[in-house]
């Protein structure tokens, strides 16, 4: 059986976690600025920095996938977003079963567009030009999107997608450009996460609006340290 539904934080973590959130970005910063590649140990590792001595209904839930069967509470432990009038979930992650699975081809394709971004942008002096900064910006929106998608955590999973943008934009020479907590508090970027999950037995998404989305972003004053 599955452990305990988290969806919400604990109010009285919301300073802890908005401390925890910035050690978080910056030490993301500092990786990316290296070129340091993204793994699933790193991405596990950020989440449990994220939810550092707060209050949780499990301490199995974090640094750990849905589906992990070394922890029971996380077995068969699905999660999903409810429909704008209520009702079941009108789109969710992937199965929990299949969460390792797909974070691990997620993380082989996002190596290998990073690696041809690196080859395309080998020095930072340079300005980018208008198509770099398309294909930067576009590499940070499908990859916050394709975590979204997968939702591998119990929660906490949009933080995490946002940390992943910004540290692309980070590697690239941008600033952090998506504000990790609160989250965008704009309808439209709810909106876009929504459009980023699918439902079975695809769950295919579409991240087209993330995308225009973070462009808009981008123009917008500084976000982080």
């Amino acid at each position: 059986m599955p452990g305990p539904n988290w969806s919400d934080d604990d109010p009285g973590d919301s300073p802890r976690i908005a401390a925890n959130c910035l050690t978080t970005l910056r030490l993301a910063q500092a990786d990316a600025q290296l070129r340091k590649p993204l793994t699933s140990r790193r991405l596990r590792e950020w989440h449990r920095q994220l939810y550092e001595s707060c209050t949780v209904p499990s301490a199995q839930y974090v640094g750990n996938y849905r589906g992990d069967v070394r922890h029971v509470e996380l077995v068969d432990y699905e999660v999903g977003l409810v429909g704008p009038i209520g009702g079941p979930p009108d789109r969710i992650g992937v199965w929990s079963r299949d969460v390792v699975m797909t974070v691990d081809r997620f993380l082989r394709d996002l190596a290998a567009a990073l690696s041809s971004l690196d080859a395309l942008i080998p020095d930072l002096r340079v300005a980018l030009t208008n198509e770099q900064l398309e294909r930067v910006v576009t590499a940070c929106a499908v990859a916050h999107g394709e975590w979204v998608r997968i939702h591998p955590f119990a929660n906490g999973n949009g933080r995490v997608a946002r940390l992943l943008a910004n540290a692309i934009a980070t590697r690239y020479g941008l600033r952090p450009f998506v504000e990790l907590k609160p989250r965008p508090a704009d309808v439209m970027y709810a909106r876009a996460a929504r459009e980023s999950m699918g439902l079975p037995p695809d769950f295919s998404g579409d991240h087209s609006a993330t995308i225009a989305l973070f462009v808009h972003y981008l123009h917008l004053p500084p976000v982080g340290p």
